[in-house]
């Protein structure tokens, strides 16, 4: 099975050269430290954590700069998400020119905070134009809100009903109280009302309790024509200002590259100076222990003495040790390495479970996604994310999976007549049929849930199978023979008695069926309880182990669920087809069935490919790694050059 091999490392040099050592091995990106608390930091090392907290504050600022000069480069948008190659002499580069590039920085967040600055003033100016320009003949100053004796309210009454309300109270309770109408439309009635000022507080509960909208306190001084004035004439500097700005700012896309450089750098320099700080030693020597895989561990230690004085050796792992799980996979079975992963990595004892897995994942996938358009819709999406985009990392994987899992919804559709459901018949009106090439699920659902359980049936025996070589492979091929091999015979002799009728026309299986299915029950009955020196307590333990055929008729029933999704899958497309199409073939039908299958079928895809990936995950965590893989295992973490944009060649 593809697990690579791991060999343990030990390695001894000198402090003064410690720290281009790791940076070797960071680039190397193939050796994996063991685990240690932080050691303190000898005199000679300060520099590289004063740099390293330097860094560490300006990373933020370097990743947003060049996130900018990414998406106004036409070329790096072009690239998506992908790294620039770069050589290491590169980085060494952007080092020495720290400062001058910290200067660009500098300058380019300027521009920016000038820009932010004036976008909150033109905002500012455009909300105060807003407010105004209802007023803008009223004959008063803003400012003067009072006089000594006086006190000025403008602002406008929902209705002409309110402010007739509050005229009447105003005569009862206030009446030295004016009111004085500025304009009026639908919406409101504008005015200005003034009264005493030991009365204010009277007039101001009233006015609000008949919806009276206060004028905002703009914090302004100046009749509203002026200032709306003022505004028009800066309105156009703003603007040649913004755009003067923008132009500037455009000029630091040809920096881009040496913010990516300079951000990657320090991201280099901190987790070069993590691992150093947690590398024990003397003040002259220092030693690390960790994991490399075996097929690299010749070549990296003869490289690291040629260039360093070290001491290293390396050997494969004793009874006991742990190492950490690479998995190493054809490229078509790599992508499902991510659904392993989900459940638990293989220990350096077990099987990688992937080259299994694949293919009943892109067999389970696509049956439950089973429909031409859909299958297209999600290879298109992922395919343009795995290989226009060029995602990293999860999503990357994902993308990967998920297009190669697309492909076999695209075969599925073939074989069962499916393209968007049956649109093609709705929109043709029945002119046009797509022809299932094996047959249509919806006409024979009882022949999809037999094949259903029969691929299920494949898809435990290949588990049993598997379980079969881990127990020959520590020597216990004898456990296998009579504790796995009979449940072939029980399982599919109790198939044949089933159904063995129907499989070859005019010839019989029950009758090997019955042979098959008695004599694994006599193995499994016979051997069952073994270890129990006891004769009659042998054949109880024997006799309980026959119980487990509840658990396979159990695990057999659960593939039935590929027939529920494949029907609500179809179900639910030929539903919103019929839907949008209710309108018939008229033009304003065209376009509502178009609005109807946008949404309809977008949100059938999205959850019908979650459901199908959630239900093949499960069949596999459940039915499938029940029969033979436990996991427990680490991934291989190795120290590695983590960038953020750059990407160049890993040697030692």
């Amino acid at each position: 099975m593809p697990v690579i091999e791991m060999s343990r490392l030990t390695l001894v040099g000198l402090a003064t050269q410690k720290a281009d050592i790791m940076e070797s091995l960071i680039r190397l990106g193939a050796v994996e430290l063991d685990e240690m608390p932080p050691q303190p930091v000898p005199q000679s090392l300060e520099p590289y954590d004063e740099r390293g907290f330097l860094s560490l504050n300006s990373v933020s600022r370097l990743e947003a700069a060049a996130e900018y000069c990414r998406q106004q480069d036409p070329q790096s948008h072009h690239m998506g998400s992908a790294k620039r190659l770069a050589q290491a002499e590169d980085f060494v580069l952007a080092g020495q020119r720290e400062h001058e590039i910290m200067e660009q920085l500098h300058s380019f967040e300027h521009i920016q905070t000038q820009i932010a600055q004036l976008r909150t003033s033109i905002a500012q100016d455009e909300t105060v134009r807003e407010i105004l320009t209802p007023w803008d003949g009223l004959d008063l100053d803003l400012a003067m809100t009072a006089t000594r004796e006086t006190v000025v309210f403008a602002g406008a009454f929902p209705s002409r009903d309110a402010l007739e309300a509050f005229l009447a109270q105003a005569r009862e309770e206030a009446p030295e109280t004016h009111v004085e109408v500025y304009s009026e439309d639908i919406a409101s009635v504008r005015v200005v009302v003034v009264t005493l000022k030991f009365r204010e507080g009277l007039v101001h509960t009233g006015l609000r309790q008949h919806g009276f909208h206060l004028l905002p306190a703009l914090g302004l001084s100046g009749k509203p024509r002026q200032i709306l004035e003022d505004i028009a004439d800066r309105s156009d500097d703003n603007q040649r200002r913004f755009e003067r700005l923008e132009k500037e700012l455009l000029d630091f896309v040809s920096q881009g590259k040496d913010f990516e450089l300079l951000h990657d750098y320090y991201l280099l320099q901190s987790d070069k100076i993590d691992a150093l700080n947690c590398l024990p030693g003397t003040a002259n020597t220092f030693y690390l222990t960790g994991w490399i895989p075996a097929k690299l561990a010749d070549d990296m230690t003869h490289a690291l003495k040629q260039r360093f004085l070290v001491a290293a050796e390396t050997r494969p792992p004793v009874a006991g040790e742990s190492p950490p799980i690479q998995l190493n996979n054809h490229t078509l079975v790599k992508p499902y390495e991510i659904i392993v992963e989900m459940f638990s990595p293989p220990s350096h004892e077990d099987v990688d479970p992937s080259p299994l897995l694949a293919p009943f994942f892109f067999l389970f996938f696509g049956m439950m996604l089973s429909d031409i358009g859909y299958g297209l819709v999600l290879t298109g999406l992922t395919g343009y994310m795995a290989f226009k985009k060029k995602a990293t990392g999860e999503m990357g994987r994902m993308s990967r999976m998920l297009f190669i899992s697309g492909i076999g919804s695209i075969i599925w559709g073939i074989l069962f007549g499916g393209f968007f459901g049956d649109m093609l018949t709705v929109l043709s009106q029945g002119k046009i049929v797509v022809p299932s090439l094996w047959f249509n699920p919806m006409e024979e659902p009882m022949t999809l849930m037999v094949w259903s359980m029969v691929f299920g049936v494949l898809h435990l025996f290949t588990a049993m199978g598997a379980k079969i070589y881990l127990l020959a492979k520590t020597g216990r091929l004898f456990d296998a023979l009579v504790d796995v091999v009979p449940w072939y015979l029980v399982i599919t002799g109790l198939g044949l008695m089933l159904g063995g009728d129907s499989l070859i026309p005019g010839v019989s299986l029950k009758l090997a069926g019955q042979v098959m299915a008695i004599a694994g029950a006599a193995v499994l009955l016979l051997f069952g309880g073994r270890d129990s020196k006891n004769p009659i307590l042998r054949l109880v333990k024997g006799l309980l182990s026959l119980y487990n055929i509840t658990a396979y008729f159990s695990d057999i029933l659960s593939y039935t669920r590929i027939l529920a999704l494949v029907l609500a899958t179809s179900v639910i497309a030929m539903v919103f087809n019929k839907l949008g199409f209710m309108l018939g073939p008229t033009p304003i039908g065209y376009v509502v069935f178009i609005i109807a299958a946008l949404i309809g079928h977008t949100l059938n895809l999205a959850l019908s490919a979650l459901s199908a990936y959630v239900h093949t995950s499960r069949l596999h965590y459940v039915e499938f790694f029940s029969k033979f893989y436990e996991g427990g295992g680490r991934l291989f973490k190795p120290l590695r050059i983590r960038t953020r944009f750059i990407q160049f060649d890993r040697k030692p």
